[in-house]
């Protein structure tokens, strides 16, 4: 139990800290993260609590039904689809739950007793509707023909007037445009207006008209006091972002297949579905994942998953190929990974680090890979990026150089590379859960496959650290690394019973800092 003692040891000490209210995490005068003045009150943690005991207590049961009770193939099958199924809802339920009533430090004079408010739930449409949060969502509704964007991107979009407005300058077209996408949807599918545009008076307690005004006004005062004003978004903007954050969140529901398939890709039996629930349970449980599931890191955590999911499975067929003598089918696997990999870099170029994680394990793990088939995956990242190009009449070179440009300007030239280089992977560490950490330091080889792209990743996140292209934030950033550190962690030897009290403690984690940091995306 020495793994459980550790976790509870740094989880006791971040509740001293984060309960106390005082001291930050972070580089004075660059990038500190602070807890919020008092901590959520007790009648607010309930609803976090009561999702996660129904919908995580019922995939426990499954899980136990799968490994003591189910006797045939069939019943095995089911219980994991159930157990499954379960983490699903508590992937997608558990953030809207935590967003909780947010920093209530304004919400009454100090020393006096303060009141329940709604600025969790009401954050969650003013951050995505701020211009310095954000961004995109407010460029996209300046969007009227997403072709014209595209061709103007480089040389209206890339000029920031402010680094604290430089969002969508540091990304590809891809960023914005999946915003303006999700908003042609909304406006093209009566129902979900309706349904969104009566759920925000329902989350926030507010009517719609003060949910319109509040958020404009915010949108506008975040911006001038960075000197850049924006215009004021239309009241039909308030349904479309709580359906943008449905699809924000929903996209970590649907990396959870590729998660629980990494895990245990490679072996059949128990130990490979016990790594994948171990995996996926790390993986929901997560600080990092619950505090920005509405972020665009979301979809490119998402698409991270499903790349190295598809890598290795063309390894996984590869082997199987040549021993079995069977029709090789990694090329599909290969091309399906370069397509994923493409959308993914088109919402950021941060996602070309995956790429990192991909010569890593081939070159560690697997150099029989013939080379035919990396080109495969190759071609089709390229053929893809090259149509998207043409498509939206973009040069992905130009862009690309503006984009570090802005990034150099707008972060890295006034963040000091020597502390962020270890700041960077304390940030991480507390972000990533401690339960998830305590288990990535063993002798144990990489014998499973999805441990070999675990471990992959995890010598990129100090690769990254080191260079110095990222120097803050990574709180955020890094979402899409946790991933592969799940699966490295979840493939370790540890018994039911360890790995059960270290998914309470990744929860118990979790919930702190939802109740003292959140929220940490805000107008």
């Amino acid at each position: 139990m020495p793994r459980v003692l550790a976790c509870a040891t740094l989880l006791a000490l971040t509740a001293i800290w984060l309960l106390s209210g005082r001291g930050g995490l972070g580089v004075a005068g660059q990038w500190v993260l602070q807890p919020n003045a008092r901590p959520w009150p007790l009648g607010a943690w309930l609803l976090p609590l009561g999702v996660l005991l129904i919908f995580g207590g019922a995939a426990a049961l499954s899980i136990y039904d799968r490994f003591r009770r189910a006797k045939d193939v069939r019943e095995k099958r089911n219980s994991t689809l159930t157990a499954l199924f379960c983490l699903a809802l508590l992937s997608f339920l558990w953030p809207w739950a935590l967003l909780g009533p947010g920093d209530i430090s304004q919400s009454g004079t100090r020393g006096e007793r303060p009141h329940l408010t709604f600025e969790g739930r009401f954050n969650i449409i003013a951050a995505l509707w701020s211009d310095v949060a954000t961004e995109y969502f407010g460029v996209a509704y300046q969007i009227d023909n997403p072709l014209q964007f595209g061709r103007e991107y480089a040389q209206k979009w890339q000029k920031p007037v402010s680094p604290f407005q430089a969002h969508v300058a540091t990304h590809p077209p891809g960023a914005v445009l999946f915003f303006y996408g999700a908003r042609r949807v909304y406006e093209a599918v009566p129902a979900l207006q309706n349904g969104f545009t009566a759920l925000a008076p329902v989350l926030t307690q507010q009517s719609l008209a003060d949910l319109h005004e509040g958020a404009n006004v915010l949108r506008a005062s975040a911006s001038r006091g960075v000197g850049a004003p924006t215009p004021p978004l239309p009241i039909s903007a308030i349904g479309g972002a709580l359906w943008t954050a449905f699809l924000l969140g929903m996209s970590l529901v649907v990396a959870i297949p590729a998660v629980y398939g990494l895990a245990s890709l490679g072996s059949d039996g128990d130990a490979a579905e016990a790594r994948g629930f171990f995996a996926v349970g790390l993986w929901v449980l997560a600080p990092t994942l619950n505090l920005f599931a509405f972020t665009l890191d979301a979809p490119i955590a998402a698409g991270t998953a499903w790349t190295l999911y598809f890598v290795a499975r063309a390894c996984h067929e590869h082997g199987r190929a040549r021993r079995f003598n069977e029709p090789e089918k990694a090329q599909l696997w290969m091309a399906l990974a370069g397509a994923t990999l493409a959308l993914t870099s088109f919402l950021s170029l941060g996602a070309l680090a995956v790429g990192l994680i991909l010569v890593l394990a081939l070159a560690l793990f697997h150099r029989e890979l013939p080379r035919k088939h990396l080109l495969d995956g190759v071609c089709v990242f390229a053929i893809t990026w090259i149509l998207l190009a043409l498509i939206f009449s973009f040069n992905p070179l130009e862009v690309a150089r503006n984009a570090l440009a802005v990034h150099r300007a707008a972060t890295l030239q006034n963040r000091s590379w020597a502390p962020w280089a270890v700041m960077n992977l304390i940030v991480w560490v507390a972000f990533a859960g401690y339960a998830l950490v305590v288990c990535l330091f063993r002798k144990q080889k990489p014998t499973p496959i999805g441990a070999q792209f675990g471990l992959a990743g995890l010598i990129t996140l100090l690769v990254l650290s080191l260079s110095g292209n990222v120097r803050g934030e990574v709180e955020r950033l890094w979402l899409f690394l946790l991933a592969p550190a799940a699966i490295w962690a979840a493939s370790g030897d540890f018994s039911p019973r360890v790995r059960a009290i270290l998914l309470v403690l990744q929860a118990a984690q979790t919930l702190l800092m939802a109740a003292t940091l959140g929220p940490l995306v805000r107008p």
